[in-house]
Protein backbone atom coordinates (compact mmCIF):
# COMPACT_ATOMS: atom_id res chain seq x y z
CA UNK A 1 0.00 0.00 0.00
CA UNK A 2 1.07 3.21 -0.83
CA UNK A 3 0.91 6.43 1.46
CA UNK A 4 1.45 9.02 -1.20
CA UNK A 5 -0.90 11.22 -2.14
CA UNK A 6 -2.45 11.04 -5.73
CA UNK A 7 -3.05 14.41 -8.04
CA UNK A 8 -6.12 15.45 -7.53
CA UNK A 9 -9.09 17.92 -8.91
CA UNK A 10 -10.96 19.48 -6.36
CA UNK A 11 -14.07 18.34 -8.22
CA UNK A 12 -12.69 15.03 -8.39
CA UNK A 13 -12.20 14.81 -4.88
CA UNK A 14 -15.76 16.42 -4.19
CA UNK A 15 -17.34 13.77 -6.13
CA UNK A 16 -14.98 10.64 -4.32
CA UNK A 17 -16.87 12.33 -1.18
CA UNK A 18 -20.00 12.30 -2.51
CA UNK A 19 -19.69 8.31 -3.13
CA UNK A 20 -18.88 7.91 1.25
CA UNK A 21 -21.66 9.68 2.25
CA UNK A 22 -21.03 13.60 2.03
CA UNK A 23 -22.82 16.18 0.62
CA UNK A 24 -22.73 19.41 -0.90
CA UNK A 25 -24.04 22.65 1.13
CA UNK A 26 -23.26 25.45 -0.85
CA UNK A 27 -20.82 26.46 -3.54
CA UNK A 28 -18.94 29.84 -3.00
CA UNK A 29 -16.54 31.10 -5.20
CA UNK A 30 -13.90 28.50 -5.79
CA UNK A 31 -14.70 26.34 -3.11
CA UNK A 32 -17.40 23.56 -2.31
CA UNK A 33 -18.91 23.26 1.82
CA UNK A 34 -19.61 19.56 2.46
CA UNK A 35 -21.24 18.06 5.37
CA UNK A 36 -22.16 14.43 6.49
CA UNK A 37 -23.12 14.17 10.15
CA UNK A 38 -22.38 17.30 11.61
CA UNK A 39 -19.16 17.32 10.45
CA UNK A 40 -18.22 20.54 7.77
CA UNK A 41 -15.03 20.46 5.22
CA UNK A 42 -14.29 23.36 2.66
CA UNK A 43 -13.08 22.00 -0.77
CA UNK A 44 -11.11 24.01 -3.17
CA UNK A 45 -12.14 23.39 -6.86
CA UNK A 46 -8.24 24.08 -7.59
CA UNK A 47 -6.53 22.16 -10.36
CA UNK A 48 -4.86 20.26 -9.12
CA UNK A 49 -5.05 20.06 -5.47
CA UNK A 50 -1.77 20.81 -3.56
CA UNK A 51 -0.54 17.87 -1.50
CA UNK A 52 -0.41 19.40 1.65
CA UNK A 53 -4.38 20.68 0.96
CA UNK A 54 -5.27 17.30 -0.19
CA UNK A 55 -3.74 16.06 3.31
CA UNK A 56 -5.71 18.06 5.44
CA UNK A 57 -8.74 17.47 4.21
CA UNK A 58 -8.06 13.58 3.87
CA UNK A 59 -7.02 14.10 7.52
CA UNK A 60 -10.49 16.12 8.16
CA UNK A 61 -12.86 13.51 6.17
CA UNK A 62 -10.89 10.28 8.19
CA UNK A 63 -10.30 9.09 4.76
CA UNK A 64 -5.91 7.97 3.52
CA UNK A 65 -5.20 8.48 0.38
CA UNK A 66 -5.23 4.18 -0.41
CA UNK A 67 -9.00 4.44 0.51
CA UNK A 68 -9.38 7.20 -2.16
CA UNK A 69 -7.76 5.52 -4.84
CA UNK A 70 -10.24 2.78 -4.58
CA UNK A 71 -12.31 1.99 -7.79
CA UNK A 72 -15.48 2.48 -5.93
CA UNK A 73 -14.33 5.77 -4.71
CA UNK A 74 -12.97 6.49 -7.89
CA UNK A 75 -13.29 5.22 -11.33
CA UNK A 76 -13.18 8.41 -13.38
CA UNK A 77 -10.93 10.50 -10.64
CA UNK A 78 -8.17 8.15 -11.90
CA UNK A 79 -9.07 6.65 -14.86
CA UNK A 80 -5.45 5.23 -15.53
CA UNK A 81 -3.48 6.79 -12.75
CA UNK A 82 -1.94 9.12 -15.30
CA UNK A 83 -1.64 12.85 -15.68
CA UNK A 84 -1.01 13.35 -19.12
CA UNK A 85 -2.90 15.20 -21.63
CA UNK A 86 -5.13 13.70 -23.94
CA UNK A 87 -2.37 14.66 -27.14
CA UNK A 88 -0.16 13.10 -25.03
CA UNK A 89 -2.23 10.17 -23.93
CA UNK A 90 -2.94 9.54 -28.00
CA UNK A 91 0.75 9.97 -28.68
CA UNK A 92 1.56 7.34 -26.11
CA UNK A 93 -0.65 4.94 -27.41
CA UNK A 94 0.59 4.98 -31.16
CA UNK A 95 4.24 4.64 -29.93
CA UNK A 96 3.07 1.69 -28.06
CA UNK A 97 0.92 0.62 -31.21
CA UNK A 98 3.89 1.23 -33.29
CA UNK A 99 6.59 -0.60 -30.59
CA UNK A 100 3.71 -3.96 -30.65
CA UNK A 101 3.83 -4.11 -34.34
CA UNK A 102 7.62 -3.75 -34.77
CA UNK A 103 8.34 -6.41 -32.16
CA UNK A 104 5.54 -8.87 -34.16
CA UNK A 105 7.26 -8.44 -37.72
CA UNK A 106 3.90 -6.64 -38.58
CA UNK A 107 6.20 -3.45 -40.18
Amino acid sequence: MSTKLPVVRGADLVRALERTGWTQLRTKGSHVRMEREGHHVSIPLHNPLRRGTLATILDDVGMTADELRRPALSPDVFPSQSHRSTSAQHAHASVIALGIALTEGLL
